[in-house]
């Protein structure tokens, strides 16, 4: 059967290969728990796209939906083709044409994190969701620290630790009684270390990772890490952000557009000097 689909005319377009098109299903087996597929289950666009765009990278997605225009064409399920046609052809788009695209603004977004704060904050939400929210209100209203200090931020948890204990790594984040301190470690021009230190100040950031260790982390070693425990690598956070963003802003915003942002407006010289070096 899977010839019979990739022998449609429109798969003269999409070119998705007999190894691309088993490879996406058995990602929607896996990922929804079932063991027969028909595009029925693709009605709800909006929840699917909203997942995808959520969950993988803008190519994933991609080959997600070539695979259920597909498969609805082959079955002559031509509604659910259509939407799905519509999905594709926005996000091919905005991926060729990403400079054409106004991106989402600062002052956007830190709306949104005012918005949202009380339901993301109420409970009912997936660990992924959470993290993504969490990751965009700690860059917007604390730090928008480069992804290779995100991934890297040491979690300690005891109320006696001091700077003196975080010295090995080059950032921690310490909960001292659900206040958030971070240190931050550098060697200057003579090669000696120099140790900042930040108390996280937002309100709202504050609440959130209290809640996220609470209800959510699985990995006391690390503070941003996957729903299986692992630390998050860079990838992981640049799709989070980028994802999170485009489905709730239909536009994409970069970690370094924030920063740019961010930037620009005033800031205490300790935010400046940890965001220049971190």
């Amino acid at each position: 059967m899977i010839n019979l689909i990739l022998n449609q005319d429109t798969n003269r377009k999409f070119n998705l290969t007999e190894t691309d098109f088993k490879q996406v299903e058995k990602r929607f087996k896996r990922v929804y728990d079932i063991n027969d597929i028909e595009p029925e289950f693709f009605e709800d666009d909006e929840n699917i796209v909203d997942f995808l765009l959520n969950k993988y990278s803008v190519p994933t997605i991609l080959q997600s939906l070539k695979y259920i225009i597909l498969l609805s064409e082959f079955k002559h399920e031509y509604a659910i083709k259509i939407k799905y046609q519509a999905h594709y052809e926005m996000l091919l788009d905005m991926k060729i044409n990403s400079n054409l695209y106004s991106k989402a603004s600062y002052f956007q977004i830190d709306k949104f994190v005012d918005d949202k704060y009380l339901k993301f904050l109420g409970g009912g939400i997936s660990f992924s969701k959470f993290r993504h929210y969490l990751l965009l209100t700690f860059l917007i209203k604390e730090l928008p620290l480069r992804y290779t200090t995100l991934t890297n931020i040491h979690y300690k948890y005891h109320s006696f630790i001091e700077g003196s204990d975080c010295l090995e790594h080059s950032v921690y984040l310490v909960n001292k009684n659900s206040k958030f301190i971070m240190y931050f470690n550098k060697f200057d021009k003579n090669k000696n270390k120099i140790q900042i230190k930040y108390k996280l100040q937002n309100e709202k950031v504050r609440m959130l990772l209290v809640n996220y260790f609470a209800l959510y982390a699985n990995n006391l070693n690390y503070v941003f890490t996957t729903s299986g425990g692992r630390k998050c690598t860079e990838s992981n956070m640049a799709n989070s952000l980028s994802n999170f963003c485009r489905q709730h802003f239909r536009l994409p915003m970069s970690l370094t557009e924030i920063r740019e942002d961010w930037l620009k407006l005033p800031q205490p010289k300790i935010k400046t000097d940890i965001i220049r070096n971190f």
